[in-house]
This record gives structure tokens, C-alpha cells and sequence, in this order.
């Protein structure tokens, strides 16, 4: 396990009062949606969590395709007098996002996420990250680099022990959106998910169950210290089906959420940050299964005209192993 350090907190402030910037000065300019970046803890992404995405529904016949890359680094080991947990490992995470408005302030979405588990090779250099800026290394620099083992143990039994790589398509989600409201310098949308068990459950690439998710978000443009900015944020509830994994300790309801907010630097260079929470999946006094997840994201986006952007940005664990160490995103959008 890991300690919290004053690193942290001075981080969430910055963070904080740039949202509270974001969120309480006057209306300027475009919209500005979250990353899609989520949970990768191996034992809650099997669920799907849905992203925020755009509060703006695409009118008829408009299409939005979306392709990501998301590389995490897990390591955490706990136990109790009854539960241990390994999560030592990386995931790698392709996924494709289709959305088309189909009109009446309708649109559909495809997600389609392609999976891989395996040893990584971030381990070294994460270890020199934390020494460096003298972050707690919770037991990395204990143990050997690029080792991959998901295990977890309950009662003297072993409920889940994956030790070989794999890769494979995980979970596909069907999802449909309607727009609550859109004005000049705000919108609002409702937002319906369904996951269907597409992934090997017992690869870890799915939870072997269909979950149901339902998302409010909002998003509004804003203006600070004179240069164009936005603020968004989200909150949703998701239904888990009767799966495969853990699924006698599985809560059959997780609430979430997020709230964040970005600037233009220049005409097509716009910075992000956000905080997205979640509460437990699992009934469990171990922090990485039992606990609630707060992850902080900053990144941004290169903007290429009024229809393409490139996507980066990076993740951190707020609630110590509860999420990954550390998620690197990068995207390519494109509208049609």
C-alpha cells in the first residue's frame, strides 16, 4: 500500500481552484468536454463505466468518430485477516467511439474496446518518476519490474488468479443520447448505456453481464483572466448485471461522476482538468475493491480546424490504489 503525501494535496488544490475559476466566471466561448479517460482498475473496468463524452448532441446525419490509446500501470498488494489482493501489471486499452445524430435531438454511439493484459514495460520508469519528485513508490521498488499477476484471495480461497497475458475485444457498449438543453453558452444531455457481455470474462476483458448505466452531463462556456475557457460536469448511476467476476461480492448499483474544466492557451491549444469519482463495485474492506475512486486527469487537446483534434492527457490514483498508479491517454477525433 501507499501513503498520501503533501504532493497531493497541494496538486488537488491547484486543480480545485482552477475549476472554481472555470466554473463561476462569466460566458465566452466553445464548449469544452472531459477526456474520456476512466477507472482502468482491472477489476472495475470489466464493467464499463461509461465516459462523460460531449454534452452536445450531434445533429442529423452528423458523425463523430473517435479512436483512443490508454496504457495503465498497476501495482498494489493489500491484505487483511481475510482478503489479500495482487494487482500487479499493465493494461493497454485500444477503443473506438462512433457517434451520428439521428435527428429530434437524438444520437447514437458505438464504444468497441479492444483489451490487452500483460507485464508492460513502464514499471522502470515509473519507479525513477517517484524518485525523483520523491513520491511513494507503494512497494514497486520492493518487488521485480514487468511482473503481471491479478490475484485475489477470500476466506483461505482463491477467487482470482490471472497470470498469463492475453488480449482480445472486451465489452461493447450501445449507447443513446437526447439533448435536455442547448443554448449559445451551455448544453445539456441525458444519456442511456448498455454494456453487452462481449469479452472474455475470464480474461478479464469483460464481466461476462449486461450493465446498464443512465449519465447526466452539462457542459458551459466561460471566460478566464480574459482568454476563452468552459466548465463541465456529470453524474450518473450504473445498474450491474449478474456476471462472472467476483460476482457474489459485486454492488448491483455504482454512482459517478465528474466535474472539471479547460481554457484555450491559443486558438488550437486547449488545456484540461478534471476529477472523476466512483463509488465501491465490490463488497470488500480492501481499498482496491471496496473502496470509492477519486482520479484526477490533466491533459488537452491540439485542434486541427473546426473537425479534428489530437487528445493527451495523464491519470492519477487520488484514493491510493483504488484506481491505476498512472494512465496515459491519447486520442485522435474527427467529425464528419
Amino acid at each position: 500500500m501507499r501513503c498520501s503525501c503533501g504532493w497531493r494535496s497541494r496538486l488537488i488544490g491547484s486543480i480545485s481552484i482552477l475549476i472554481f475559476f472555470c466554473s463561476s466566471t462569466i460566458a465566452f466561448a466553445d464548449l469544452i468536454s472531459p477526456l474520456t479517460l476512466s477507472n482502468y482498475n482491472p477489476l472495475v473496468s470489466v464493467h464499463g463505466l461509461p465516459y462523460a463524452g460531449d454534452a452536445e448532441v450531434l445533429p442529423r446525419g452528423s458523425i463523430h468518430a473517435r479512436l483512443s490509446y490508454d496504457v495503465s500501470s498497476h501495482y498494489a498488494y493489500d491484505q487483511n485477516d481475510n482478503e489479500a489482493v495482487l494487482l500487479d501489471g499493465e493494461t493497454a486499452r485500444a477503443t473506438f467511439i462512433y457517434r451520428q445524430g439521428i435527428g429530434h435531438d437524438t444520437q447514437i454511439s458505438l464504444v468497441i474496446p479492444y483489451i490487452k493484459h500483460h507485464s508492460g514495460g513502464l514499471d522502470s520508469s515509473i519507479n525513477d518518476w517517484h524518485e525523483i519528485f520523491g513520491m511513494p513508490e507503494g512497494g514497486r521498488d520492493l518487488v521485480a519490474n514487468n511482473q503481471f499477476r491479478y490475484f485475489y484471495r477470500r476466506n483461505s480461497q482463491i477467487r482470482l488468479n490471472v497470470r498469463n497475458s492475453s488480449e482480445g475485444v472486451g465489452d461493447v457498449r450501445v449507447q443513446a443520447a437526447w439533448q435536455v438543453r442547448q443554448r449559445t453558452d451551455d448544453a445539456s444531455a441525458m444519456e442511456v448505456s448498455v454494456k453487452l457481455p462481449t469479452g472474455n470474462s475470464e480474461e478479464l476483458h469483460g464481466s461476462g453481464a449486461v450493465d446498464v448505466a443512465i449519465l447526466y452531463k452539462h457542459e458551459a462556456q466561460q471566460k478566464l483572466f480574459g482568454l476563452k475557457a468552459g466548465s463541465f460536469y456529470s453524474l450518473g448511476a450504473l445498474y450491474l448485471g449478474d456476471g462472472d467476476v467476483l460476482a457474489d461480492m459485486r454492488r448491483p448499483l455504482v454512482g459517478f461522476g465528474g466535474l472539471g474544466g479547460g481554457v484555450y492557451l491559443q486558438k488550437n491549444l486547449l488545456f484540461i482538468s478534471q476529477l472523476d469519482i466512483n463509488t465501491a463495485f465490490y463488497s470488500s474492506d480492501l481499498v482496491e475493491l471496496g473502496s470509492h475512486t477519486l482520479q484526477l486527469s490533466v491533459g488537452g487537446s491540439i485542434l486541427f480546424g473546426d473537425r479534428g483534434r489530437i487528445n493527451l492527457g495523464v491519470a492519477e490514483d487520488l484514493v491510493i490504489d483504488a484506481s491505476p498508479d498512472v494512465t496515459f491517454h491519447m486520442g485522435v477525433d474527427w467529425r464528419f
